[in-house]
């Protein structure tokens, strides 16, 4: 599996989405930091759209940083990610009906332990449990999988947030999506270069 390093910050401004990239991540605004990007040989932003078809990407999420109800921190998470990928329009689902036929899913994990691995999220049929606090700052490793193997994966780090409408949480989520989903040519560059290393 060849696999390339994103190694950049992803930020998000208010008049539309903002990339940019260093070798080994970079803050952005908001104090907001991205790093741990990797993406899979076979990453194609336009099988969001295939996605979609099948009921679109499972959105499974692990700790929660605010008080509150789980289900709707979840659907705000997901309505971030929304807003905020290339590839065609897709629903992030908290909750699968029964008919839910897609295997595009992605898992998220709020104030992950050090230990935690993107591919062995996509593996997992559970969520790990873990204990957040938003007012401590936030860890977040997320990995977009199809089925049980890890397309791409990415790591946001921020300071004290309050809720899912500061500032600060919806950059970071904003720019996890941009990380997890980013533009075709990442990809045309990981075939040019050959580029390689373990999935983390």
């Amino acid at each position: 599996m060849k696999t390339k390093a994103l190694g950049g910050l992803l930020a998000v401004s208010l008049g539309g989405l903002l990339a940019a990239c260093a070798p080994s991540g970079a803050l952005g605004p908001n104090g907001v930091f991205v790093t741990q990007g990797t993406i899979d040989s076979s990453y194609d932003p336009a099988d969001l759209g295939f996605a979609q078809s099948r009921g679109g990407v499972r959105l499974d999420i692990g700790g929660q940083p605010f008080p509150g109800d789980s289900t709707a921190f979840a659907e705000d998470v997901g309505a971030l990610f929304e807003s905020s990928h290339f590839g065609p329009p897709v629903d992030f689902v908290v909750a699968p009906p029964d008919d839910f036929r897609s295997a595009y899913r992605v898992v998220a994990v709020f104030d992950a332990p050090a230990a935690t691995s993107a591919p062995q999220l996509c593996r997992s049929p559970n969520v790990p449990a873990v204990q957040a606090d938003g007012a401590d700052g936030l860890r977040v490793v997320a990995a977009y999988c199809v089925g049980t193997d890890r397309v791409t994966s990415a790591t946001a780090n921020v300071g004290p947030v309050t809720g899912t409408d500061d500032p600060r949480f919806v950059d970071t989520i904003q720019a996890l999506g941009l990380a997890l989903f980013p533009p075709a040519s990442a990809n045309d560059e990981l075939r040019r270069s050959g580029d390689s290393r373990p999935g983390g």
